[in-house]
């Protein structure tokens, strides 16, 4: 009786993992054509990638209180081999919030900015960051940065490259296996 008590434990806490909650009431490990049936719901229209991925055909605007306008980011959504939702990756769309924001400057300026805002409001929806990059204290801010946060059954990273300009919030499951 123990054992399968046990077992049923289990079972129940590995299916409540792969059911994590993530972005925008998605869940990880949820199917590929679920995945898609949600966003079109939305609606937040898709289209395939070459390799069997999905991303959004217009920016998502991220709306952070107290800013006159929303981020525009696009937004990707990784499957595993078995079609199994892997990760959630947000991109910083520059030329968009180009738009909005021309009044800030150059797309530094505009880069940085959004870099603040994201991680500002990232700290207040899960804490402090549990782990940063020590280039992410380094000024002036030309170097790779990357800060990571733990919520809900997730990782959630900023990831920042002002060299390339690319700003990305990725959403990955925790390893259920460690």
């Amino acid at each position: 009786m123990r054992l399968s008590l046990l077992t049923l434990v289990l079972c129940l806490a590995s299916a409540t993992a792969s059911a994590q909650l993530t972005w925008d009431n998605l869940s990880f490990g949820q199917s590929r054509d679920s995945v898609h049936t949600q966003l079109d719901n939305q609606p937040l229209a898709v289209s395939s990638t070459p390799d069997n991925n999905l991303q959004t055909n217009t920016d998502y605007p991220i709306l952070i209180p107290g800013l006159l306008y929303p981020i525009p980011m696009m937004v990707t959504f990784r499957f595993d081999t078995s079609s199994r939702l892997a990760e959630i990756t947000l991109s910083l769309d520059l030329p968009a919030m180009r738009h909005d924001w021309a009044a800030l400057g150059s797309e530094e300026v505009l880069f940085n900015f959004a870099s603040d805002k994201l991680a500002f409001a990232l700290a207040g929806q899960y804490g402090a960051p549990i782990f940063s990059t020590p280039t992410c204290n380094a000024e002036p801010s030309t170097a790779p940065c990357t800060l990571q946060w733990h919520g809900n059954g997730q990782v959630i990273q900023l990831e920042r490259t002002p060299g390339t300009r690319h700003l990305h919030i990725r959403y990955l499951p925790l390893a259920p296996t460690l």
